[in-house]
């Protein structure tokens, strides 16, 4: 289990990871905390979410380009 501070351009928050499980607790002194924060837990197994470092193929066969 971790647990630690950090800060997006969501705000500041608390951040515990146990397992698989996440809990995103907004920074205590946030008079405003965005509610985007308790989206957090669900981009972990997005379908959407890169999961490992991808490189697209072009790159790989022609180089970096425009």
């Amino acid at each position: 289990m971790t647990d630690s501070m950090h800060s997006a351009h969501w705000g500041a928050f608390r951040a515990r990871r146990d397992g698989d499980s996440l809990t995103i607790t907004p920074f205590s002194a946030d008079p405003d905390p965005s509610p985007l924060l308790a989206n957090l837990h669900n981009a972990l197994a997005h379908p959407a979410r890169v999961a490992r470092p991808m490189v697209r193929r072009g790159w790989l066969e022609n180089g970096p380009g425009p």
